[in-house]
């Protein structure tokens, strides 16, 4: 009896539909499109003269734990509005796995044709990725329609109809929809699409409207993804014309061709109770029964795993009126003693009461689903597991049920996209408003970035690019933290990976990496394999010693023809020397030091200066130098440093030039000899140290002292990475990680060091020298420096530290981070610090971030610091707490992006395959394994073999099972010879096997 009481209401319902059919181009309502107040198409005239527009949902910004209980309080009451004025909203969701290919190739492609225009061959690990990351994304979007009817109100619609109707007759038949348009409506719709949007962005969803070419193009690709070219664009209304038009006997052919035609170019043809269109074939299905308590729709997409799904919701007023209509249709039919009708009637009493008690609004909610497969049974076997899941989405006495005894299911399927209609063919249900937008897809999160070449994911398979270097972010500064083992490493030499690739640079990105240990030497390795010999010397990577023969390195150093520092170089020798002079047991120096050091970094300058106490030229020091100026100064030796350089910049030596003037510069130990001179120290020869030294002396004592273990420091510069434009310094054999705090210091010195090393030349622009005065600039040199500084300006720039926490917070070295980051936007220089603790970084830098990356939770009061620190919400400390070590489905990434568009937040991953993983090994046995098997077969065969053989991307487990199992057979060795053993065997065996 209930059975047959619900077909009987299922056929009184659709018996009161609108029985029109015909072709597949009949369904669509849309006629033309507008344009806005602001000039942009985005606004869509149907055929009943009501107004359209289609917002694409790019998703939540922050977590949904944190953000959606003020966003479904904001959108129930911005939804209620609309519907209580006749506005209908309509929702469309997709997501399909196998269209995943597609969306990420669209999004990798930037980088492939980097890679290509740089000259670097990385077509394994691109083809990888392709092969990794379809098989974990989902191409997925959600568009919202706003749906503006004519005038319901007798009176409004008599005065608009009358303002018409003489211009409705005279129109030719193809442009009366345009006359039926008015200006009244359309400002009214206009101002209830931009008071939607701007009550989502208050409550942090990001909506933004899509043109009336977008939204077709969107429309036709959902029904006909084969057959429309990825660049296909609606020819509309007012569009430039192309071509000839055939005229057809019809004045609108003239214009442009019917919309619907372009839409729909194929057939959606009936099938064996399903749709086929395209080469898909569709099962589309109904909701019939709703939810007794529902669920967010994060709950269904968590279920759904890779099956294809699209889903259509409407909402529209009069949902208590429907159900009270039905309950009277049924009783007349049933009789009062029906089962069914008695269910019904308490139902729209339940309503009643409950917008009479709570003045809550009833929606008419109606919903269809859609899957889709390559043969009819793929698609019903698809059709039984979207069943399933609708049952699942919701709780109660009631669970959900969807139905494919649809009257019209390709009608259903046609008004299943953006831009075609806003009617969906399915049953009524009466809904309570809070429950019905609960529903609706608001907390899919979303990247402030439309494309990126870091392509992170959620954990549910969306895509979420990352643009490392980002122009909706104020500066370039990144903050990222984790404990060891938990991919740090391997993102950051990914995300540098990335940065290289940057789309729109003709030429590399500058990069300079300080490290301490072997992370970045795997990068470095692989782009010089990746590039053209002619390109090798442009990746440099070296392990500093503390040898001066090779990496001599004079902070005192200027850029070629200048004779005193500018802003950045004078703050960073500043900050150098009060390093040095920082006493072991402190993080600064004591007060009256900081003042003395900037007067005599200005003196020393001034004192070595060309004009002054110049350093006198010796043949001997530079032979090359020695052997040139006998060719371009024969008739006058040069008598200081200073005229060599000049000599030979003149003959075009610039190289050499460079050498000489750099013999040019003071040293340390001459500095520190100049603080005792009298004319320098009058001013501080009564101040003191709180230990009552005079701070003269104190600066020549802390200096010299500093300098017996740092003798790169105490001859001029022999460190010239000339060619290098992405530079890495590994720190290991100059640093220790100990707590001892000597080796703090001269952690914090060597990264000092390092910096000025590969990044001194970074902070130059052109409008910083081209008023310099001769006395700073000779004429000689000027359009030189101004070249360079033109060329500078332009490239784009990014120092990253890693293992920042050794520099043990010492201030000159934060000092200098700190100026880099302030000053990067003004040079186009991005900073990125990479360590192992929250606390690692100051309060400064963490309030000047613009990027916050946490990879993993350590132990112990790492969480609480973190949160305290970095004003973390809970939803964000939980999300970091349920964070492991990497797995096969890649490392976790939680990420906070400050952005023009507001603050975003996502818990993520990031996944590479074996191949990337060996690309870019940061461990010393993964490395040593890497270079004996690329210099036997060569990089791209070693890289193949090894992810074959070695899928997880490390020996390092297979090398501690031998290892245990040489100590097991009681086999004593050296560890470090044993070690080495082990892995050369390995190597053999990779090599030997095919």
């Amino acid at each position: 009896m209930i059975e047959w009481s619900r077909r009987f209401a299922d056929s009184l319902l659709w018996a009161l539909t609108d029985m029109a059919g015909g072709n597949s181009q009949r369904f669509c309502d849309v006629m033309a499109p507008d344009r806005d107040s602001d000039g942009r198409n985005t606004l869509l005239i149907l055929g009943d003269g009501s107004y359209g527009s289609i917002l694409e949902g790019r998703g939540l910004k922050g977590l949904p734990a944190d953000s959606m209980p003020s966003l479904i309080e904001g959108m129930t009451e911005a939804i209620t509005n609309l519907l209580g004025t006749g506005t209908i909203v309509t929702v469309d969701f997709e997501r399909d796995p196998d269209g995943a290919l597609e969306a990420f190739r669209a999004n990798a492609g930037y980088a492939r044709e980097s890679a290509r225009i740089h000259g670097l061959d990385l077509s394994d690990l691109f083809e990888e990725r392709e092969r990794l990351m379809a098989g974990k994304t989902v191409k997925e979007h959600t568009f919202l329609g706003i749906w503006t009817p004519r005038p319901t109100d007798k009176r409004e619609r008599e005065v608009m109809l009358k303002s018409l109707e003489g211009d409705r007759k005279k129109a030719p038949p193809g442009l009366r929809e345009f006359i039926r348009a008015n200006d009244v409506l359309r400002a009214r719709h206009e101002s209830s699409v931009r008071a939607f949007i701007a009550e989502a962005e208050t409550r942090g969803y990001d909506a933004r409207p899509v043109t009336a070419h977008e939204a077709l193009a969107i429309s036709r690709r959902a029904l006909f993804p084969h057959i429309t070219p990825a660049d296909w664009r609606p020819f509309l209304l007012g569009d430039p014309v192309r071509g000839s038009i055939g005229l057809r006997g019809r004045l609108a052919d003239l214009i442009a061709p019917s919309i619907a035609a372009q839409v729909v170019p194929g057939e959606l043809v009936r099938v064996d109770g399903g749709v086929w269109a395209d080469g898909r074939h569709y099962r589309v299905m109904g909701m019939r029964i709703g939810p007794t308590q529902t669920e967010p729709f994060s709950r269904l997409i968590a279920r759904a795993g890779r099956l294809p799904l699209r889903i259509r919701l409407r909402l529209a007023g009069g949902g208590l009126e429907h159900a009270l209509g039905l309950k009277r249709a049924l009783a007349q039919a049933l009789g009062p003693v029906s089962a069914t009708n008695r269910q019904i009637t308490a139902a729209a009493k339940a309503l009643r009461e409950w917008v009479e008690r709570d003045h809550g609004f009833v929606a008419d909610l109606r919903v269809l689903f859609a899957t889709w497969g390559a043969t009819p049974e793929e698609a019903e076997s698809r059709a039984a597991q979207l069943r399933t899941l609708v049952s699942s989405w919701g709780s109660g006495s009631a669970r959900p049920e969807a139905s494919d005894r649809l009257a019209r299911p390709a009608r259903a399927l046609a008004r299943m996209v953006p831009a075609f209609s806003s009617q969906v063919e399915s049953w009524a249900i009466p809904a309570p408003i809070n429950e019905a937008v609960w529903m609706l897809p608001w907390s899919r999160p979303v990247s402030p970035w439309g494309t990126g070449t870091i392509d992170l994911r959620t954990e549910d398979g969306r895509l979420y690019p990352l643009d490392p270097a980002s122009r909706i972010q104020t500066a370039r500064v990144t903050l990222g933290f984790a404990p060891m083992r938990m991919g740090k490493s391997l993102f950051s030499n990914g995300r540098i990976l990335s940065f290289i690739l940057q789309p729109g640079q003709e030429r590399l990105p500058r990069v300079l990496i300080v490290d301490s240990g072997w992370s970045s030497s795997g990068l470095i390795r692989l782009l010089q394999d990746a590039a053209p010999p002619e390109k090798r010397g442009q990746f440099q990577h070296y392990r500093v010693q503390m040898d001066p023969a090779r990496f001599a390195i004079n902070p005192f150093d200027l850029p070629l023809g200048l004779r005193a520092p500018l802003g950045q170089q004078r703050q960073f020798v500043i900050n150098l020397i009060t390093t040095l002079c920082t006493p072991l047991d402190a993080k600064t120096p004591p007060g009256p030091v900081v003042g003395f050091v900037e007067a005599l970094v200005d003196a020393a300058y001034h004192h070595y200066g060309p004009t002054s106490h110049p350093r006198l030229y010796y043949p001997g020091v530079c032979p090359d130098v020695d052997t040139a100026l006998t060719v371009v100064a024969s008739d006058a030796v040069p008598q200081t440093w200073w005229e060599a350089a000049d000599s030979l910049f003149d003959a075009g030596q610039i190289a050499l030039a460079r050498q000489a003037q750099a013999q040019a510069m003071p040293l340390l130990q001459e500095v520190a000899g100049l603080a005792r001179d009298p004319q320098i120290n009058s001013l501080y020869a009564q101040g003191a140290t709180p230990s009552g030294e005079s701070v003269p002396n104190y600066i020549f004592r802390t200096i010299t002292e500093s300098l017996r273990s740092l003798p790169i420091l105490t001859v001029a510069t022999r460190f010239d990475p000339q060619g290098a434009r992405v530079l890495a310094l590994d720190l290991g054999d100059v640093t220790i990680p100990s707590n001892n705090p000597r080796d703090h210091r001269q952690a914090a010195i060597m990264y000092l060091l390092a910096r000025q090393m590969g990044a001194a030349a970074f902070y130059s622009r052109q409008e910083d020298v081209k008023n310099l005065p001769e006395t700073i600039l000779p004429p000689r040199y000027r359009p030189y420096v101004e070249a360079a500084a033109r060329e500078m300006e332009r490239d784009l720039k990014e120092i990253i530290y890693d293992e920042f926490h050794r520099t043990g917070g010492h201030a000159g070295v934060r000092s200098q981070v700190l100026v880099d980051i302030r000053e990067g936007p003004k040079y186009n220089v991005g900073v990125a610090l990479f360590s192992q603790r929250p606390d690692d970084f100051d309060d400064s830098m963490r309030n000047l971030a613009t990027t916050t990356l946490v990879f993993g939770a350590g132990e112990g009061d790492d969480v609480d610091r973190m949160q305290s620190l970095f004003k973390f919400s809970d939803a964000a400390i939980a999300a970091i707490k349920r964070m492991r070590k990497p797995d096969s489905d890649g490392s976790h990434v939680f990420g906070r992006f400050v952005t023009q568009f507001g603050t975003y937040e996502a818990k993520l991953r990031y996944t590479r395959g074996p191949t990337e993983i060996w690309a870019l090994s940061t461990t010393p046995a993964d490395n040593a394994v890497m270079k004996m098997v690329a210099a036997a077969l060569g990089a791209t065969e070693a890289r193949r073999r090894l992810a074959l053989q070695y899928p997880g991307g490390t020996v390092e487990n297979e090398v501690e099972r031998r290892l245990r199992a040489l100590m097991d057979r009681g086999i004593e060795a050296d560890a470090g010879a044993a070690s080495g053993q082990v892995l050369a065997q390995i190597a053999e065996e990779v090599i030997a096997r095919a």
